[in-house]
């Protein structure tokens, strides 16, 4: 017979025997320490989505598309960006609203090899981003297009090649607006010193004033 005194208790609160594993009949109850809720879903981010949506750009990131969409965009044979762009634009179907793959399309059917941000570049365009997010929450609002930010970001880091994959903010009030609020975050950075020198040690990064004629370029 068992000794009742080696007897095992979990923390669901089953009573097992040591020596020949019986368990005992015992009411069953649950520590509260021991219930594991589910996991939340993470709260809405804007530094997130605009760093997804920047590396969309030159497809960093592989897109979930529907079949009936990729046919779509097969069956009108596009040749260029801009082609695709509006495709998209006049489809009927919500679900083929993907401005977020036109990067990846252009690279299936376009033959196109979009060259990638460097990791110096894509700090810089984070550094402006969050200057961004400072400035907005000194003056409310409503937030600026992040295809307007993305936009502004590629120009000053030298890469205007790439805004042809992107569906671009085309109202010129709002273009106009956003402009004169945030203009400014684009002539100072962000970025932490070391982080620039980790990747660029040779480069005077700091010191880039590429971004005067950004009126001229987007009047």
């Amino acid at each position: 017979m068992c000794c009742p005194h080696r007897r095992i208790v979990f923390d669901a609160g089953f009573r097992v025997c040591a020596s020949c594993g019986q368990q005992d009949a015992c009411p069953i109850f649950i520590r509260p320490h021991a219930c594991q809720l589910p996991a939340a879903r993470p709260p809405y981010c804007r530094k997130k989505r605009f760093q997804k949506l920047l590396h969309n750009v030159w497809s960093a990131r592989l897109p979930n598309m529907k079949d009936r969409f990729v046919q779509y965009i097969q069956e009108n044979k596009p040749e260029t960006p801009a082609q695709i762009i509006e495709l998209i634009r006049t489809a009927k179907p919500r679900e083929y609203k993907r401005y977020d793959c036109i990067s990846r399309l252009s690279i299936e059917f376009l033959n196109h090899r979009p060259k990638p941000l460097t990791q110096c570049q894509i700090s810089e365009c984070m550094g402006i981003f969050e200057r961004v997010e400072i400035v907005h929450r000194r003056q409310k609002g409503v937030f600026p297009a992040y295809s307007f930010l993305i936009e502004l970001c590629l120009v000053k880091v030298g890469r205007p090649d790439l805004i042809q994959y992107i569906h671009r903010l085309k109202c010129p009030r709002r273009r106009s607006r956003y402009l004169k609020l945030y203009e400014h975050c684009f002539h100072h950075t962000t970025v932490p010193r070391r982080h620039v020198e980790q990747y660029c040690p040779d480069s005077n990064w700091f010191e880039d004033t590429r971004l005067q004629g950004i009126r001229a370029v987007f009047p």
